[in-house]
């Protein structure tokens, strides 16, 4: 399957809320305690009958590792690999982390299209942490809360022609040699 979407960012941020808000179910656990996933979730959605199959993964971070974070840390790069798209999420509500920066620079060295997603707008005084995000680099940046279903008909919008972009281009890489 060519329309797969990873779900990336640090803990705590609503990775796992994304992933089971736009797949219509409760897959993923959702709590405010970190590292609860571990391993990818897979889930599929769609947007105008076009399917995607979804990846859910743990929090990233970048110090105290130990066996289990390890395994986490090996499941979103398998994850972030075997995608074509890549809906990093940062929380606005603390605004930028390392762990964010750090991310940011990983995807670029893969080469990954990426959307931002911002999310937790829904609470006051946050908006001011939005320009932090900008120093990421990425110019594909949503504004969303997931909790109150705010911003996504761009989102669904972007992704639907991101992959439409690409089945296109795919089909302009064809070369036919005729021999005679």
């Amino acid at each position: 399957m060519d329309n797969i979407i990873s779900i990336v960012g640090k803990t705590n941020v609503g990775k796992s809320t994304l992933f089971n808000f736009l797949i219509r179910k409760r897959k993923s656990i959702v709590n405010s305690k970190k590292n609860i996933t571990k391993n990818r979730n897979y889930g599929f959605f769609y947007i105008k009958e076009k399917k995607f199959l979804l990846i859910d993964t743990g929090g990233f971070f970048f110090k105290k590792k130990n066996k289990i974070k390890n395994k986490i840390i090996n499941n979103i790069f398998i994850s972030i690999k075997e995608s074509k798209l890549i809906l990093f999420v940062v929380d606005i509500k603390y605004g930028l982390f390392n762990e964010d920066i750090k991310l940011s620079k990983i995807l670029k060295k893969e080469k990954k299209n990426v959307f931002l997603i911002i999310n937790k707008i829904d609470i006051k005084n946050t908006l001011f942490n939005y320009y932090d995000f900008y120093k990421l680099g990425f110019k594909k940046n949503y504004l969303i809360s997931i909790t109150h279903n705010i911003g996504f008909k761009k989102l669904y919008k972007d992704i639907y022609k991101f992959f439409k972009k690409k089945k296109k281009d795919k089909k302009k890489k064809k070369i036919i040699i005729i021999l005679n």
